[in-house]
């Protein structure tokens, strides 16, 4: 059994420029062509310019600074950017938006603190039946 190979002939896809600078495609009528189907890479969209390149790095840097000064004001060891919550954390705030208040020290250590014990327990509590089976609670290496 032999392989057919498909063939389609592909158009090409020339680009001028108009009255105003930007970049057009222009196709050539053979038929469907990926230019059709992919955006031009010269299109103003296309790449971010220098300037909002380095707006953004600005930003970054900014917001940075901003975690890097509360973490050494709060003595906060620097080991905790290591936590698998950490990220989640800004990824949470981030999804709520513009105008966010981060929880006061009451609400920390008050409902906060009894909402995440509770949660700690019922996830000990999921494990509960498989002690009796095995014969063993909780280990931990270190």
């Amino acid at each position: 059994m032999q392989d057919e190979d498909e063939i389609r002939e592909i158009r090409s896809i020339s680009t001028s420029k108009s009255a105003k600078g930007k970049v057009i495609a222009q196709e050539h009528k053979r038929g469907k062509t990926i230019g059709t189907m992919v955006m031009p890479r010269t299109t103003p969209g296309g790449q971010p310019s220098i300037k909002s390149v380095l707006q953004g790095k600005e930003a970054k840097e900014k917001i940075d600074l901003a975690v890097a000064k509360w973490m050494i004001d709060a003595s906060i060891p620097f080991n905790a950017a290591n936590s698998a919550y950490y990220q989640t954390m800004f990824d949470a705030a981030y999804s709520f938006g513009v105008g966010y208040k981060a929880p006061n020290f009451y609400d920390l250590r008050g409902y906060l603190l009894t909402k995440n014990v509770e949660h700690v327990k019922n996830f000990v509590d999921s494990f509960r039946s498989t002690w009796k089976e095995t014969g063993c609670t909780i280990m931990a290496d270190g």
